[in-house]
């Protein structure tokens, strides 16, 4: 993306680069963990000054904006939060709490997000437990980190960076994104084994989806033979891999797919859709998100020839 917008600023005249300068100015380059087994988006925050660890950013996670364990959440200054209402008994989270805090990315001024939701987990039930095996990962901070935003993802480089306004997308596909009154982006994805006549899929934009594309069981056609059966927890999952599948005109090979054998086909139905796209495809791409407009700008990188891993 820097190559590309090197290029491209020796082609316009010196007052718009003027302008283009004055508006990535101030947003400054944070460091992307990467995980040689998960292919998630990790970084360094810090949390109301008190709590620095590695957080996971999950654009699907809408209904909260933080995650933590009980012993992370003590340390944080909770004088606003108010308690919400009890989980229920099947809930692995032990609490829910709603307030305002402070989150600081990288080196970036931090923000203030006011009533977020927290769920609070025992260390025990930690969605993030023993979740990458290069570093340890102590949260997960939601959606509310990226609504409003434009945020550029080079996985070339390991970087991410807030911008104020969209810089260059020369070399970039657009894609555009359709949002919902609860905040989930959904995109098309065409070649998938569904149940719909030669229209493309309608999947969730998820980057806390560790996995490839994960489908709604009564919405897929009957899996290859080739498919093998995984069990994780309570589920049991078949998956396979897709020789190929294509977003915005962009032709993925080797894609892992997954649904729920013992679903009922209602599995992350709280929104329409057919499934979620996850970091085992996305991170084939750099990308700039810009949830301002509801666009996704995709180029591939190194990754997108390879086959990637993926710990579930």
């Amino acid at each position: 993306m820097i190559h590309d917008l090197e290029l491209t600023m020796k082609r316009i005249p010196l007052f718009f680069q003027m302008l283009l300068m004055v508006s990535l100015a101030g947003a400054e380059s944070v460091r992307l963990w990467d995980d040689s087994h998960v292919p998630g988006i990790f970084v360094e925050a810090t949390v109301d000054d008190s709590l620095n660890g590695i957080f996971m950013l999950d654009t699907g996670a809408t209904a909260f904006g933080l995650v933590l364990d009980s012993a992370s959440f003590a340390r944080l200054d909770t004088s606003s939060f108010s308690r919400k209402h009890q989980p229920m008994k099947l809930a692995f989270y032990r609490a829910e709490y709603m307030g305002d805090v402070r989150i600081a990315i990288g080196g970036n001024v931090p923000q203030t997000y006011e009533d977020m939701n927290v769920l609070v987990f025992e260390e025990s039930r930690m969605p993030t437990r023993n979740l990458t095996r290069d570093f340890n990962v102590i949260g997960i901070i939601g959606y509310p980190l990226f609504a409003g935003r434009i945020t550029s993802l080079d996985f070339d480089n390991n970087t991410l960076c807030f911008l104020d306004s969209l810089p260059m997308t020369e070399g970039f596909t657009p894609i555009k994104l359709t949002k919902t009154e609860s905040g989930f982006r959904f995109m098309e994805v065409e070649g998938l084994p569904i149940i719909r006549r030669k229209k493309p899929a309608s999947v969730v934009f998820d980057t806390g989806n560790l996995w490839g594309i994960i489908l709604k069981k009564g919405f897929i056609r009957q899996p290859p033979s080739s498919s093998e059966i995984q069990r994780y927890g309570m589920s049991e999952y078949v998956r396979w891999r897709a020789d190929s599948v294509t977003i915005g005109g962009l032709t993925l090979n080797n894609v892992p797919l997954r649904y729920d054998r013992n679903g009922v086909g209602k599995e992350y139905s709280v929104e329409p859709g057919e499934g979620l796209l996850g970091m085992a495809v996305m991170k084939r791409f750099n990308m700039i998100i810009d949830f301002k407009h509801d666009i996704l700008f995709l180029k591939p990188n190194h990754y997108f020839n390879k086959k990637n891993k993926t710990s579930k």
